[in-house]
């Protein structure tokens, strides 16, 4: 029988094991348990809980967790629900982890609103060794691949890294280029000007940040807006157009 608070203080020492931040969690008691839900429409849950949720079609949510085992293990089942004008079917979570990494999967079969409808959306992260790798991808209703995007966070030291793979950015049915001439470094403890440049043909996205003065930065050139709008299966002209342009954000120095 474990504490609410001790429950808290072990699964954010399981999360330190595989990515640590600045914050340092105080030591807990060993805590194992298993859980199994049935998740089912009641009124707590539609009018008091989530009011917005008219639709919801039970579910399942199970796992255990082994704090000195370094173990946790979640599965999450939604088959249907629907929250204001937004309809999501077949929403499935898997979390699995042991000593060495932790494992994010989420898949997603339709999400339908008013203009918009998105298949075969699927979400996978991984985390270990203070690194945390993501994946999002998209496939149309023929099962064709229409978005695929990575990236990589590390925190070395006490700084935070971010990186494009090359190789690996489906947008709107075309791959792009990736150019990134070392890791993005958002702190005003790095030293150099780092750019990430993300093309295909004439249009360009280009991402800068710079730590004297620590600015950050967003360019457009040439940006056909039907790449975004092309992931709606609906409104497939919902944005038209090209895009050039300029963004900047200034940070306050310590």
């Amino acid at each position: 029988n474990s504490s609410l608070a001790n429950v808290s203080s072990s699964f954010k020492n399981h999360i330190s094991h595989y990515f640590q931040t600045d914050t340092v969690f105080h030591d807990s008691q060993p805590t194992t348990f298993d859980f199994n839900f049935s998740l089912k429409k009641t009124d707590l849950i539609t009018n008091i809980i989530v009011p917005g949720l008219s639709e919801f079609r039970p579910g399942s949510l199970l796992g255990r967790f082994d704090s000195e085992a370094q173990i946790l293990d979640v599965g999450l089942d939604m088959y249907h629900f629907k929250y204001g004008s937004t309809v999501v079917d077949s929403l499935s979570l898997l979390v699995n982890s042991d000593d060495s990494n932790m494992i994010i999967t989420s898949n997603i079969a339709e999400i339908n609103s008013n203009n918009t409808q998105i298949n075969n959306l699927v979400i996978a992260a991984e985390i270990a060794e203070n690194t945390i790798t993501a994946e999002v991808s998209a496939r149309d209703s023929t099962g064709r691949e229409n978005y695929f995007l990575t990236g990589m966070v590390a925190k070395r030291d006490s700084l935070y890294q971010f990186e494009v793979p090359g190789d690996s950015l489906i947008l709107s049915y075309q791959k792009w280029e990736v150019a990134q001439n070392e890791p993005m470094v958002f702190s005003h403890m790095s030293s150099d000007t780092t750019k990430l440049v993300l093309s295909q043909n004439q249009q360009s996205i280009t991402i800068s940040y710079s730590p004297k003065p620590q600015m950050a930065s967003l360019a457009f050139k040439s940006f056909q807006l039907h790449t975004i709008s092309s992931a709606l299966e609906k409104e497939k002209d919902l944005l038209t157009g090209k895009l050039d342009g300029y963004l900047s954000i200034a940070f306050e120095q310590d």
